[in-house]
């Protein structure tokens, strides 16, 4: 039996990558280890038979005393394969709440994306065994579809595709190839401390099942196809739900809508419409607290809930999502020269001279004016109204949310409150139709707006 015939590596990642016509560089996740060295060894052999520049990228963690020696047998390596090689550095000192394991992938992939050009790809080493590990471990946690249904064999990424192209060879082909080739790649002491979940599903779990079950690895692995199956299905269902549900106004959800669905198709709409925002989406106890505790909330209420870089709110009807609000201080007061943009904590303040709109110029001499916001009490008679009205009244019926009404700027000028945000202006400070006037308009900070 030839070589290739044996291990048809090379012939299987020149198919995964004709599939990728536009691609200017691929970029490789190269550790140094057995699995990356073996995609590394296998893409030089046919580097002159692909279209892509190839590019190794070794990220060093720092976590283990052979740090420098693996990123010096990388730099080796891919001089011996003449391939060129970056290499970066993680402060792991820096670390969250989530873990080191957690905290280093993000920021090795921080990395990744931020090399990438448009339709460059990113190649990772993840084989058929780190699949069976990955839809272990998302059912242990209760996962559903999408995190059984594993890993793809590619996906959008950065500017380009994530691809993986040894997903359908396990990690003892992997290995046999890498004898039969003579290779060496660095060991990861890590990698046998069963502290952490997934080597202890490889340790200890794995080769048991395996034992009972020799064929399990791939049983597994047809499981999650079946997987991503179902969650391609839930999530058609979803977008259709989701497009009668917010009428393309991605930030809200209309109620009416909603919930005519049954309780878990709103449960999908949910995580889809958290999606289509790129928020994280929550765990079920969150999802279970949206539907409960704010959806059906008494109507006289304004509730929230929020999570990790994101909160869903009510009103009148309808459901937003959003980032969370900066920190606001209603005492604050700003001057404001009208010439100038003002940058304020929730947006951007913005004056142009324009004739018979906004505020009469000639009654401002310094085009200088205050910023306040709303204390309680606030007065104003808007432009073409016969009486005056209170600030709380007037945002009601503009049905301005209730969240951003102490944060639209209240414009002042000789202690007179003159204009609120680009709303309304005070009659009598209002420009006529001949007149020049300060033309005011406000922009809220984040994405989307209302």
């Amino acid at each position: 039996m030839s070589q290739e015939n044996k291990f048809p590596f090379q012939t299987h990642v020149k198919e995964i990558l004709s599939g990728f016509p536009e691609a200017g560089t691929c970029w490789i996740a190269y550790s140094g280890g057995l699995d990356s060295h073996v995609l590394l060894h296998v893409l030089a052999n046919i580097k002159n038979e692909i279209k892509p520049e190839l590019m190794a990228v070794h990220v060093n963690h720092g976590l283990s005393r052979h740090a420098e020696s693996w990123q010096k047998h990388c730099q080796s390596v891919c001089e011996n394969y003449a391939i060129k090689i970056l290499t970066f550095t993680i402060d792991i000192a820096q670390k969250n709440n989530k873990g080191t394991e957690a905290f280093a992938r993000k920021k090795r992939y921080e990395i990744f994306a931020n090399l990438m050009m448009d339709h460059d790809l990113l190649l990772t080493a993840h084989h058929l065994n780190d699949q069976a590990e990955t839809m272990l471990l998302q059912l242990i946690r209760g996962s559903g579809p999408d995190g059984l249904a594993g890993m793809p064999r590619s996906r959008e990424f950065s500017n380009g595709f994530l691809v993986r192209p040894l997903l359908d060879y396990s990690r003892e082909e992997i290995h046999e190839y890498a004898l039969n080739e003579s290779l060496h790649w660095v060991e990861d002491e890590s990698n046998k401390l069963n502290q952490y979940d997934r080597n202890y599903l490889r340790n200890e779990i794995i080769p048991g099942l395996l034992t009972r079950w020799p064929g399990a690895l791939k049983t597994i692995c047809r499981a999650t196809r079946h997987q991503a199956e179902a969650r391609n299905l839930i999530n058609e269902i979803a977008e259709n739900d989701l497009e009668a549900a917010c009428r393309n106004a991605w930030s809200k959800i209309d109620l009416t809508e909603f919930d005519k669905l049954s309780l878990v198709r709103k449960r999908n709409v949910l995580r889809a419409w958290i999606k289509r925002n790129r928020m994280e989406i929550p765990n079920a106890q969150i999802i279970e607290k949206i539907h409960n505790e704010v959806i059906h909330a008494n109507s006289e209420r304004n509730p929230c809930i929020n999570w990790e870089g994101a909160e869903v709110r009510r009103y009148r009807g309808f459901l937003y999502i959003m980032r969370p609000l900066p920190n606001h201080d209603v005492k604050t007061t700003t001057i404001w020269d009208l010439k100038e943009k003002l940058n304020l904590t929730s947006g951007c303040l913005k004056a142009d001279l324009s004739e018979g709109c906004g505020i009469r110029r000639e009654i401002i001499s310094s085009d200088s004016v205050e910023i306040r916001y709303r204390q309680g009490g606030e007065r104003i008679r808007p432009s073409g109204r016969d009486h005056s009205h209170e600030l709380k009244k007037l945002y009601q019926d503009e049905g301005v949310l209730p969240w951003l009404r102490d944060r639209i700027p209240l414009i002042y000028f000789e202690n007179e409150l003159i204009a609120v945000g680009d709303l309304w202006v005070e009659h009598k400070y209002a420009a006529s139709q001949s007149e020049p006037g300060w033309q005011i308009k406000w922009v809220w900070k984040w994405e989307g707006g209302w």
